[in-house]
């Protein structure tokens, strides 16, 4: 395979420098075929020692895949879409693979390049200690102003049996207006991580009763995009984007 792809280099670069030999003048035409094959045969030197490299590459199994580019796949499916169904894991860009979510980070390997069980799929966005904060905007369902909200995480939980999901426990801590003055409630709730869709749904506080949850998922960069999402229709009462605090 190498020698086939190393034949039609040389076929271009001579082709190449054929076609532009009719096209000069004959008295400097062959010093310029010479500068040319020179810089062709460079140019091969240079290829095949790229050949060379990704060959060794590949017989010694280095098939592992940078965490940079698992994000960098994952939030690029994520904006672009990919061609999985519903429940399902895009295995990378161009990849042609999916899996279903409840594979993903099972600790068995399905994703052909191991996306599915790779570190950067894996990991724990919401480790026990780590806080959010951000401004909630209300569209319907409730009617506040300044709704400041704090979002802190307290707990975690994993099972053997059910891997591809992390439990989650978390204080929700608002402040908001109501006629000029200042209203404080904090809130327990609890739900789940996604590992899959990079996702964390929260059930609706049982102190409340609006019935309504917290749904967000990772928009890179520290940052969580969320939608107040009510349990008994589903309607999206609003949204908030939450920042890393610690």
């Amino acid at each position: 395979m190498r020698s086939l792809f190393l034949l039609l280099v040389v076929g271009i670069a001579f082709g190449n420098g054929a076609l532009s030999r009719t096209r000069r003048s004959s008295s400097w035409g062959s010093s310029l075929t010479t500068a040319r094959v020179d810089s062709q045969e460079m140019r091969l030197d240079q290829l095949a020692k790229q050949l060379d490299s990704l060959e060794g590459s590949l017989e010694g199994g280095d098939l592992g895949i940078p965490a940079s580019m698992n994000s960098l796949s994952l939030r690029l499916d994520k904006i672009e879409g990919n061609d999985c169904g519903k429940r399902q894991f895009s295995c990378g860009r161009h990849s042609g693979q999916c899996v279903f979510e409840l594979n993903v980070c099972d600790n068995v390997p399905d994703c052909a390049n191991g996306m599915d069980e790779a570190e950067e799929t894996c990991s724990n966005p919401v480790p026990a200690g780590r806080s959010w904060n951000g401004v909630a905007h209300w569209d319907s369902c409730l009617v506040r102003s300044n709704n400041k909200m704090n979002v802190l995480i307290t707990g975690n939980k994993r099972y053997d049996y059910f891997p591809s999901r992390l439990w989650v426990d978390a204080v929700i801590i608002e402040s908001y207006t109501v006629s000029g003055e200042e209203q404080t409630n904090t809130w327990s709730i609890s739900g789940f991580y996604n590992y899959a869709s990079r996702m964390v749904k929260f059930n609706s506080p049982k102190e409340g009763t609006m019935g309504i949850g917290l749904t967000c998922s990772d928009a890179g960069s520290d940052v969580a995009q969320c939608d107040f999402v009510r349990a008994t229709d589903q309607h999206v009462c609003g949204s908030v984007t939450l920042t890393r605090g610690a």
